[in-house]
């Protein structure tokens, strides 16, 4: 199954290798049963939610007359389980099967004002802005930050250094003035690389000034500092290679879903904050104590054909075997049937 679970996109007869019923032949006639031994009894209910899961995203449950029911959703229907900022979206067609399409306005934000987000044929894409361009702390450095200076013509008189722009016996080749070591540092200056002489965090690239003997040095990032550097995303977690932080926990800062311990990194509107979301069971991936993209672990009723299963309950069909849900071939009449193994809207039309 993929992230965007395009096993619920397919019904469980397309699943199987089975064939649909007519849509018109589907509603308003089938009607949920109550057991395994053929009883024509139907499920008895109160509220929706006391109907077995329509095992189909495209299918829904209702409760009329206190009789459940089951419905085919109306095309165009958006499924629940979406993937935000992936660029497509999933929506029931005529017939009742999910299926996905290009979706431009669903782009995934990074929060900088100095990209434009797009959707591409390839999918999400954040473009940087040329150099230059002017934002908010002062111009667009090319690579999507927002920076003081990309040149001495933002810098009045000064030079510009690492896109600050800092006096000009910032660049003498000389420890002079408030410099902790060789024009960096001591706050009039650029910060210092690592093994530079420092005084204070602020004086490091990394913030981290420490080490042995007299004279501290800057030290290299680590996941364990106790402080954001290097390519993290927030404090020591996230931004991958090359120090491989651990993913972040739910509501840290984020760049991008691998970012995230949930796998779903998300903001809204422009410049917004991407932050790490907690698992829910229709962001569409596997999180939380999930087994398959919003399948079991509190998922109750979800899991399709195919996909695992520690119960009955965690099926849409509400049947378990071997650990894997099953439908349509259990030998018994259970949720969509109308038969054993027959009618409804996943299964082949009965006999006669």
């Amino acid at each position: 199954m993929t992230t965007k679970n395009r096993g619920r996109h397919a019904s469980a007869a397309a699943l199987l290798g089975l064939s649909l019923v007519a849509c018109d032949a589907i509603i308003g006639i089938e009607e949920l049963r109550s057991n395994r031994n053929n009883d024509p009894a139907d499920i008895q209910c109160e509220i929706p939610t006391d109907c077995p899961s329509a095992g189909n995203s495209c299918f829904l449950r209702s409760c009329e007359g206190g009789l459940c029911k089951v419905s085919e959703a109306p095309a165009g229907t958006e499924v629940a389980s979406q993937v935000e900022g992936d660029c497509r979206i999933v929506v029931c067609n005529a017939e009742g099967v999910a299926e996905d399409s290009p979706d431009p306005t669903d782009v995934s934000p990074d929060g900088k004002e100095c990209t434009t987000d797009v959707c591409t044929d390839s999918g999400p894409m954040n473009t940087p802005s040329a150099a230059g361009t002017p934002c908010t702390e002062g111009v667009c450095d090319g690579s999507g930050e927002c920076v003081e200076c990309v040149g001495p013509e933002q810098c009045g008189g000064e030079v510009c250094i690492n896109n600050l722009c800092v006096p000009q016996t910032c660049t003498d080749d000389t420890q002079n003035g408030l410099e902790t070591d060789v024009d960096c540092g001591g706050g009039m200056c650029p910060p210092c690389g690592v093994n530079a002489n420092c005084n204070t965090g602020t004086d490091c690239t990394s913030l981290v000034c420490g080490g042995s003997g007299p004279q501290k040095t800057c030290q290299a990032p680590t996941c364990e500092d106790g402080v954001k550097n290097g390519q993290e995303t927030d404090k020591d977690c996230g931004g991958g290679a090359p120090l491989n932080c651990q993913p972040c926990g739910d509501g840290k800062h984020c760049n991008m879903p691998s970012d995230c311990q949930s796998s779903v990194c998300a903001c809204e509107g422009q410049n917004c904050d991407p932050l790490c979301q907690a698992p829910t069971c229709t962001d569409g991936v596997q999180n939380g104590t999930e087994v398959a993209p919003d399948c079991q672990g509190g998922c109750v009723g979800t899991c399709d054909p195919n996909e695992p299963c520690e119960e009955p309950t965690d099926c849409g069909s509400n049947v378990c075997e071997g650990g894997i849900c099953h439908d349509c071939s259990d030998g018994i009449m259970n949720v969509l049937e109308t038969g054993v193994d027959c009618g409804g809207p996943v299964c082949p039309a009965c006999p006669g």
